[in-house]
C-alpha cells in the first residue's frame, strides 16, 4: 500500500475511529493512539479489502477491541457478577419517554453524563445504543455472558437516565 492510499484511509476513517475509542476510553490521548494503532494495524496486517463496507467494519471492530484491551489493562473493566438469570424486557421502559422528547441542544449534556459513568457501563452503552452492536458481540469482547451484558445494559441506561434527569431537571 502507498503513502496516498493510506493517507485516503487515515482522513476517510480517522475521525470515527477517534470517537469509537474516546466514548469507550474516556480518554483523548488513548482515543488518539487506539484510532492510530488501528489503522496502522489494518494498513500492515489486514487483509487486502476492497469494498468499504468491509474495510470498515474492520477497522472499526479493531477499534473496539483495542478500546476494550485498554479498559482492561488499566484495570477499569471490571467483569459484571453472574447471577443475573431473569433480564426484563427492555420495551417499554419509564426512560423510553425521556430518550425520544431530547433535542439537539442536550447532546454535550448526554456526553457528558455518558462519560461519568462506570467504564463498564459506559461501554456497554456505546457499544449497543451508538455502535449498533447486538448482546452476542459484545459478550464476545467483554468476555462476559449475554445475561450479565443485558443486566448491565438495562442498569447502565437507568443510571444515565437518572443522571440526565438531575442534570436537565426533566
Amino acid at each position: 500500500m502507498d503513502r496516498e492510499e493510506a493517507a485516503v484511509i487515515f482522513r476517510t476513517y480517522s475521525k470515527k475511529l477517534f470517537n469509537i475509542a474516546l466514548r469507550i476510553t474516556a480518554s483523548v490521548p488513548e482515543a488518539e493512539e487506539i484510532m492510530q494503532e488501528s489503522i496502522i494495524r489494518y494498513l500492515t496486517k489486514a487483509p487486502r479489502l476492497d469494498a468499504e463496507p468491509m474495510k470498515a467494519a474492520w477497522l472499526r471492530s479493531t477499534c473496539v477491541r483495542l478500546s476494550i484491551d485498554w479498559l482492561r489493562r488499566t484495570r477499569r473493566l471490571q467483569p459484571l457478577d453472574s447471577g443475573t438469570e431473569s433480564i426484563p424486557d427492555e420495551s417499554g421502559s419509564p426512560e423510553d419517554s425521556m430518550w425520544g422528547n431530547m433535542g439537539k441542544d442536550t447532546v454535550a449534556e448526554v456526553m457528558s453524563a455518558l462519560e461519568s459513568l462506570p467504564c463498564g457501563y459506559r461501554t456497554v452503552l456505546v457499544l449497543r445504543l451508538i455502535e449498533n452492536y447486538d448482546y452476542g458481540m459484545i459478550a464476545g469482547l467483554m468476555h462476559i455472558s449475554e445475561n450479565g451484558v443485558r443486566s448491565q445494559y438495562l442498569r447502565a441506561r437507568r443510571k444515565l437516565a437518572g443522571i440526565l434527569k438531575d442534570r436537565l431537571g426533566k
